[in-house]
């Protein structure tokens, strides 16, 4: 797969999960728990990657080569999912995805600390430019009711979270297929869903409930292998910029289902985020183009020596 074509997948990936995080807000409204959520979507993610291995007569795609790296991945994604659907509860699209768009920032904060990245003057200034672009979209809200305080409490939890995973999923994808680590994902997710549904209270799901969390399975799964597809052949810093798509899906979508008017603030606040975001993946695609054309200096250099 090219350069071009992951960025492709991931844009693709990244609309499929608005079409998810629909689901869930729907499903929230019509009194669907959070567990009932988590564990429809996950066995509908489980019989779509088992298909999928079916397709490909290969079921050895779903074991995975080693634990450790699929095992971070797993409970951050089953927190990930908790922290989302409580945040859906709460903020309207818009806004939760605003408050997502910090996820490239601090991707790119963990892989100086994790990884040793150089953080240049660049990068420190687009992370604190981002910063307070969130600053900007939540400071006419910090006195607002507790409800949404617990939304903005949440989603942060799960942006910091989704970037432990992206940096960790972009090691380990290099070694372990997509079908294993989304199956043991979806697995995760159902034993999760299915624990909580069965130690708290009873939860009726009404045929539409059902016919709107299936179809987010749908889109989740969807999502979800496209994305590992994509940052298995770029850097996850590319990936993570996509993000940027779901405030304009989720601007549209919350705008004809719940007629949500997005403030100026959180316009401009969106603004100051994005143009961070991008010059960071900028620098870092421009860091990634340089490093290869030093390597391919220094192999040049090292065979003329032989000549």
């Amino acid at each position: 797969m090219t350069h071009q074509r992951a960025i492709f997948c991931s844009f693709i990936a990244y609309f499929a999960l608005v079409l998810y995080d629909t689901t869930v807000k729907l499903a929230r409204q019509a009194s669907v728990s959070a567990f009932a959520i988590m564990l429809v979507v996950g066995m509908m993610g489980m019989i779509g990657v088992m298909g999928l291995a079916l397709v490909k007569r290969d079921a050895r795609i779903l074991r995975p080569s080693s634990f450790r790296g699929i095992a971070i991945i797993c409970l951050c994604s089953v927190a990930i999912r908790y922290c989302n659907i409580t945040a859906l509860n709460y903020l309207s699209l818009t806004l939760f995805y605003a408050i997502q768009f910090t996820a490239p920032l601090v991707i790119a904060l963990l892989s100086v600390l994790l990884k040793h990245e150089t953080l240049t003057r660049l990068k420190t200034g687009c992370l604190f430019a981002g910063f307070f672009g969130i600053l900007v979209i939540l400071a006419p809200r910090l006195s607002s009711a507790t409800g949404e305080a617990i939304g903005y409490l949440t989603a942060f939890s799960s942006v910091f979270l989704f970037a432990i995973s992206t940096v960790t999923m972009h090691e380990i994808s290099q070694r372990e297929s997509v079908e294993s680590v989304q199956f043991f994902n979806f697995l995760s997710l159902s034993l999760f869903g299915l624990g909580g549904a069965v130690l708290g209270e009873p939860n009726e799901l009404h045929a539409n409930a059902l016919m709107i969390l299936l179809a987010g399975g749908v889109a989740f799964t969807l999502g979800n292998l496209l994305f590992n597809q994509a940052i298995k052949f770029t850097v996850s810093t590319n990936v993570a910029q996509m993000h940027y798509t779901q405030i304009i899906i989720g601007g549209i979508i919350g705008y004809l289902i719940w007629d949500d008017v997005p403030t100026w603030q959180l316009a401009v606040g969106s603004i100051i985020i994005i143009t961070a975001g991008v010059l960071v993946a900028f620098q870092a695609q421009k860091a990634t183009i340089l490093e290869k054309i030093a390597r391919k200096k220094s192999n040049r250099n090292y065979f003329s020596f032989f000549e």
